[in-house]
């Protein structure tokens, strides 16, 4: 019985997919300003958790209105299709009571990783999918389908506005092309889903900056999205680009995705060690943080911003990272390491300071507060 439904589910989505459910006119309903501003939190411990709890509470001051919540699929539901959505409800819980809203990456693709219920996934390389098995597989596309209408509700009635459906999937889909269609599929069916159960909770998927050299995937995956959504990250071969190079790659991202409202979930530009491999400094990053915010409050299409991160990871957790996405270098680990405004150790690097000024600018619509 539970098959028969689940296959009339997939044949039901099937037929409204046929018929080419457009995007929402207003990509994001239930942003309720013109922009939101987030900043990613990374935990500092030892006494340099005083000086992160007070940079924290400044961006606050600032005006900082929102979170970017990471969260993957097969965190949510077992190799055996059993769902358990309390490790999530207690994150937006707490975020929500700090009066916050969430935008929610669900990681379907994280990069070059898969992150799919384990009886999809290869069990020995979980950067392929299980043999048998695509995107738009009956069996997964109706599993996030029913995902979606059983979280959309427990998302909506708790603040998150938007649901990146797979983050910097381009990565993934240019080692396997054959699945990009099937993965837009795949992406339709939980944007429809979602929409069943909560018409105003915006679905699309996340890009990164190195998509924008193939137009093709870009304006594939902004047609399944409500409001596409992009990560920045301005370093090619070690060395950190000029700041100019952001208008003019957000004009063309703004080109290829036709009229439609965009998120920046990411943005980041690593300050780089004394003596270290990548060709950056503390005042580049500076220099980052400004422009980003600068030009993304020139442009109304831009509806939400943020910056990772707050501090540096440890070389614990640095390692982790490492080891997930199965790159170990000096420069991997450099950029990593040094993404944050403030070191691993609590101490401010150049960029605080103008990333406070930036997050108060831009929450005010563009105008820096005055004092009374």
């Amino acid at each position: 019985m539970v098959g028969l439904v689940r296959g009339c589910l997939v044949l039901v989505l099937a037929a409204v997919v046929s018929f080419s459910v457009q995007a929402q006119a207003d990509g994001l309903p239930l942003l309720d300003r013109p922009r939101a501003t987030g900043v990613i939190y990374s935990e500092v411990t030892g006494s340099g958790r005083v000086h992160t709890d007070q940079a924290w509470a400044s961006l606050l001051r600032a005006g900082m209105d929102s979170y970017e919540l990471a969260f993957a699929w097969d965190e949510l539901e077992d190799a055996d299709g059993d769902r358990n959505f309390t490790g999530l409800i207690e994150l937006l819980d707490t975020i929500d009571q700090a009066g916050l809203g969430t935008y929610l990456s669900l990681k379907t693709i994280d990069t070059t990783v898969l992150r799919l219920p384990a009886r999809f996934v290869d069990p020995g390389d979980p950067t392929r999918l299980r043999d048998g098995y695509s995107f738009d597989s009956p069996e997964i596309v109706d599993s996030i389908a029913t995902l979606m209408l059983e979280l959309a509700p427990v998302l909506a009635d708790r603040g998150c506005f938007y649901i990146s459906i797979g983050n910097e999937v381009d990565t993934w889909l240019a080692a396997n092309p054959a699945e990009a269609f099937p993965f837009a599929v795949f992406a339709e069916h939980a944007r429809i889903a979602t929409h069943i159960v909560e018409p105003d909770l915006a679905v699309g998927v996340t890009l990164t900056r190195e998509a924008l050299v193939d137009s093709e995937i870009v304006q594939l995956m902004a047609s399944v999205s409500d409001a596409p959504a992009l990560t920045y990250y301005p370093v090619v071969d070690g060395v950190v680009l000029p700041t100019s190079v952001f208008a003019s790659d957000l004009d063309l991202f703004e080109a290829l995705i036709g009229g439609k409202q965009y998120l920046l979930q990411e943005a980041g530009c690593p300050s780089g060690e004394l003596g270290g491999v990548l060709k950056t400094s503390q005042s580049l990053q500076r220099a980052w943080v400004r422009t980003v915010f600068t030009e993304i409050r020139r442009r109304p299409r831009a509806r939400f911003v943020s910056w990772l991160h707050l501090a540096d990871w440890s070389d614990a957790t640095l390692d982790h990272f490492l080891d997930y996405y199965d790159h170990d270098s000096a420069a991997f680990r450099e950029f990593l390491g040094t993404l944050g405004v403030m070191t691993d150790q609590g101490e401010s690097k150049l960029a605080l300071n103008e990333l406070i000024r930036q997050v108060r600018a831009t929450s005010n619509l563009g105008t820096l507060r005055r004092s009374p």
